[in-house]
């Protein structure tokens, strides 16, 4: 029985390094129509395994050891970018799969947006590597504008208690995408 276990997680493990994150679309994993004009342009990663599955910690275990063995900061942001994004999919998901869920979804999208300010902290690294972050900067900036869209559209069907913390997740992903629009500003 422990074999099976075993090999199951090391089959789990290896198989996350060869799915595409961008290989599904935000219509595949929001299950909605096409966007229309007004919703912001941006395609989440597949989140994988979701928080309240019974091999959630091994993958939160695997990304911590790939975090420590990042050293390249713009790797590191990209990194970060990537969770931020597979936390507000996850979120997305938890509710769809059940309303009772919104409580789960806020925390992992708190934990999302904790990932979007360590992206934005590894700025001034990059720019002490005399690396060019602008194109970074703008998809940080569009994958911020589409946590604002998706945590407000949340909030509107969320229970009163969890309505509140989202109005905060949101205010967190809207002052950041203020600090990343003043840090582009402040590259021309």
């Amino acid at each position: 029985m422990r074999k099976i276990v075993f090999i199951s997680l090391i089959l789990l493990f290896i198989s996350s390094f060869f799915i595409s994150p961008n290989s599904f679309s935000q219509d595949e994993v929001t299950g909605s129509p096409k966007p229309s004009p007004s919703v912001v342009d941006y395609n989440l990663p597949y989140p994988g395994i979701l928080p309240g599955n019974i091999l959630y910690p091994v993958k939160v275990l695997r990304d911590r050891l790939v975090e420590f063995f990042i050293s390249d900061p713009s790797k590191k942001a990209e990194f970060y970018l990537l969770q931020g994004d597979k936390h507000l999919s996850s979120a997305i998901l938890l509710v769809s799969e059940s309303s009772s869920n919104y409580s789960l979804a806020e925390s992992t999208i708190s934990k999302g947006e904790n990932y979007m300010e360590g992206s934005l902290g590894q700025i001034s690294t990059i720019k002490a590597e005399q690396q060019d972050p602008k194109d970074f900067l703008d998809r940080l900036s569009t994958s911020l504008k589409k946590h604002q869209e998706v945590i407000n559209s949340l909030e509107k069907s969320a229970p009163a208690d969890v309505k509140d913390k989202l109005e905060l997740d949101a205010q967190r992903a809207k002052d950041l995408e203020k600090k990343v629009n003043s840090i582009k500003s402040n590259l021309k």
